[in-house]
């Protein structure tokens, strides 16, 4: 029997942590997964196959000489993306044949296949079936491409008209935020988010995660000279209110080595780059502790590695001690990641670049104030909740943050927000509205 879904999921979906799109996608398959087909493109063999899983995230050993030398390889990793910044290396990496490729391969290989968690399918991709539009289906994308002639594909999906076609947009930043994206470090993403963006605006349907995102892409829809579809469905559904998927266990033993007993406890979540803007909180923390406060700040970062200068000029410029309550985690899972959230004081979300800003609403359902950026979405989603459950801070302002930090600390604990008709309830609702024919916008 046809299902009504036709979820059009990438190498995004299967990275190896549950955050951001990772965390939307597998939970969202998660309540839908007897209505869902799932459907990859093949760009070896341009076409469209139909596979029957989304690979299960599996929790390797912790312990013992295999997690050892996995610990080996994250700081190997460390070594080879600063080597590749060097101007020699990028020189070297341009004039030899291959040379860029074979660095890019291996440290895609070091960051993401000898961490704490893999992704396992239990299916021979080349050997399965052809997918083809149905008109009984409904496309959906809610990840990322991660090929240009995939973006074509969607385009020749969506000019068939022989189905609904609908895509999640999480954000347009690698457009708007140029200056955050450093070529060197995440090359084509720029070309990349054009292709895909000229493919959204041939479908049936857009969805954003926000106001903001919206707005955003009607900015890129006015530079359209042609081809704009004006009949078109736009609208906003927020994320649902999470639900850890954990069955209420919860492993403290990454909080607890994190934290310690600390009476300022900050966690910060996302990628070590130039768009969570991350070194102004480490700046405060670093401020907080130069007074006498006893601050701890643990940073959550997938498989991600600094990879930009101003933060790691402000970890340099932290003293020993200093350094040594500042913790950088790779993959947590998560029953790791309720124990830390449930550990902390404060969540801290400085981005400069968010469409919507989930570690924000994460935190709040685990009864935990947020201090989050004055920037893109995020005072969007905090008007959405009491303003004593949010606090907005200017993004660049250190002392700011050091006395926000303080001042939130000492307020009483988070009474059980009080939640929007905005935000589903939980998954399936999601699921109905984003499937239900919208106004257009």
């Amino acid at each position: 029997m046809t299902k009504p879904i036709a979820l059009d999921i990438t190498a995004i979906a299967e990275m190896n942590f549950t955050t951001g799109v990772q965390r939307v996608i597998r939970q969202f398959v998660a309540a839908h997964s007897e209505d869902i087909e799932f459907i990859r493109y093949d760009d070896d063999a341009n076409v469209w196959r139909s596979v029957p899983e989304l690979g299960s995230i599996v929790v390797r050993e912790r312990s013992g000489i295999v997690a050892q030398a996995r610990a080996v390889a994250e700081k190997a990793t460390v070594g080879v993306v600063h080597m590749g910044r060097r101007t020699s290396t990028r020189n070297l990496l341009r004039e030899i044949p291959f040379a860029r490729l074979a660095y890019f391969g291996l440290k895609n290989f070091l960051a993401r296949n000898l961490q704490s968690q893999v992704v396992e399918r239990n299916y021979s991709f080349k050997s399965q079936p052809i997918w083809e539009p149905n008109p009984n289906q409904t496309y959906l994308m809610m990840d990322i491409p991660v090929s240009i002639p995939h973006t074509w594909a969607m385009q020749d999906v969506f000019a068939t008209k022989v189905m609904r076609s609908i895509i999640y947009v999480h954000d347009l930043f690698p457009l708007s935020h140029r200056h955050l994206f450093e070529r060197e470090n995440i090359g084509g993403v720029r070309g990349l988010h054009l292709e895909y963006l000229d493919a959204v605006s041939d479908a049936t349907d857009v969805i954003t995660n926000s106001e903001f995102t919206l707005s955003q892409y009607l900015r890129f829809l006015d530079l359209l000279e042609t081809g704009t579809n004006h009949g078109q469905n736009r609208s906003v559904v927020y994320l649902p209110w999470p639900h850890f998927s954990t069955s209420g266990a919860k492993d403290d033993s990454v909080a607890q080595r994190i934290f310690q007993d600390a009476s300022v406890r900050v966690l910060l979540i996302g990628q070590l780059d130039k768009r969570k803007n991350f070194q102004v909180v480490v700046s405060a923390i670093r401020e907080l502790l130069t007074y006498g406060e006893d601050a701890r700040l643990g940073i959550l970062a997938g498989y991600s590695i600094v990879t930009d200068d101003v933060l790691q000029s402000a970890l340099d410029a932290c003293s020993p001690e200093q350094r040594s309550r500042i913790s950088i985690e790779g993959i947590v899972s998560d029953a790791e990641l309720l124990a830390i959230y449930d550990a902390v004081d404060v969540v801290a979300v400085p981005s400069l670049a968010e469409g919507y800003g989930l570690p924000v609403v994460e935190a709040l359902s685990r009864g935990k104030r947020v201090i989050a950026a004055n920037s893109t979405a995020l005072p969007e989603l905090a008007t959405k909740f009491d303003n004593k459950a949010v606090t907005i801070i200017d993004p660049f302002d250190v002392q700011g943050w050091a006395d926000a930090i303080r001042r939130v600390n000492q307020l009483p604990a988070l009474p059980p927000v009080k939640l929007s008709a905005e935000f589903p309830r939980n998954w399936r609702e999601f699921g109905t509205r984003i499937l239900a024919k919208p106004r257009r916008r």
